[in-house]
């Protein structure tokens, strides 16, 4: 008689938490910049949807250059449909600094912050991508040290600084698992 109790919660313990999502902007209609420029109130597991042409990942100190092993999407043409890329929000508090990599576009003010302190603040990295040499072009490819998910959209709705009600479900294989061992528990 425990064996239904147990294995709901053996359930319940693998369902995964549920983050937010954030609409961000990048080179809407031809203009230089992120809209919004920054997000504050961002949790690990959140995810930050990039609707664009170029985000990759920087430093506060170098804003033009890419992050080692960071969030890249390359360059990418969206003269067609716009492409939307997904970054999952990695444990931690941040703050987390983005770029545009098209050349000249990170030192026009390109930039975009995730979670900017006090101390390091969206101004004083914009100045500084302002001053910058901006990197040479590249053609390289995506990469990521975190999740990314991609896809087309003709959605042309504005963007939101604000999580939507909308949720991500990152861990789909423990649920799945989970779900298939009490139905087989139940059966015995």
């Amino acid at each position: 008689m425990l064996f239904p109790l147990i294995s709901s919660a053996v359930f319940l313990l693998a369902v995964p938490a549920y983050g937010a999502d954030w609409s961000v902007n990048v080179g809407k209609n031809g203009q230089l910049s992120f809209d919004p420029q920054s997000l504050t109130g961002v949790n690990s597991g959140d995810v930050v949807a990039f609707t664009f042409h170029s985000a990759t990942q920087s430093s506060f100190s170098t804003p033009c250059d890419a992050s080692s092993g960071g969030f890249d999407t390359g360059l990418i043409d969206v003269s067609n449909n716009p492409i939307v890329m997904n970054w999952t929000v990695p444990s931690g508090d941040g703050p987390w600094w983005f770029f545009c990599k098209q050349s000249g576009h990170c030192g026009a003010g390109m930039v975009f912050a995730v979670n900017p302190t006090a101390s390091q603040t969206f101004d004083t990295f914009k100045a500084i991508a302002q001053g910058q040499t901006p990197p040479p072009a590249s053609s390289s490819s995506p990469s990521s040290t975190g999740s990314v998910t991609a896809s087309n959209t003709s959605n042309t709705s504005p963007s939101s600084s604000s999580p939507t009600n909308s949720t991500v479900l990152n861990y789909g294989f423990p649920l799945a698992f989970s779900l298939l061992f009490c139905i087989a528990m139940s059966a015995i």
